[in-house]
């Protein structure tokens, strides 16, 4: 019988999310501009691994001719709703967490994606985050 009741319970709570789902207004796409890539760049650490592309954040910031650039490109992704996959591409790296590199289990993965793919990305995760808090979405 409890089973019953907590699966009774489960979808209740899911029947409601659905309902305060459809009340939420759907998110404008507000173009990329070049002020949001220079304010992100400036805020990238310079020297941290690049992806297969092999440019760093330093290079992107020093770079800045691309920055008219990368709005108009990275809007085009987003209207076209796909990513090309040398954009997508990355590069796995094994660290060792211990001297003993001789065992398997003391390496863990680190995956290297393109800074242009990583600067997109974190865009429009800021526009996302302040659409959510802009409507008092979560609390």
């Amino acid at each position: 019988m409890k089973n019953l009741e907590k699966r009774f319970n489960t979808m209740k709570k899911l029947t409601v999310s659905k309902t305060c789902a459809n009340k939420i207004p759907a998110m404008e796409g507000n173009p990329i501009s070049e002020t949001e890539v220079t304010d992100l760049l400036r805020m990238t650490l310079n020297w941290k691994a690049p992806g297969r592309d092999q440019i760093t954040n330093y290079r992107l910031k020093q770079l800045t001719a691309t920055h008219t650039h990368l709005p108009t490109f990275f809007n085009k992704l987003i209207k076209e709703g796909q990513i090309p996959n040398w954009l997508a591409t990355d590069v796995t790296i094994l660290i060792s967490e211990d001297e003993n590199t001789q065992r398997s289990k003391n390496y863990r993965p680190v995956t290297c994606l393109p800074k242009i793919y990583k600067t997109n990305k974190s865009i429009i995760r800021k526009q996302i985050q302040q659409y959510i808090n802009n409507r008092n979405l979560m609390p």
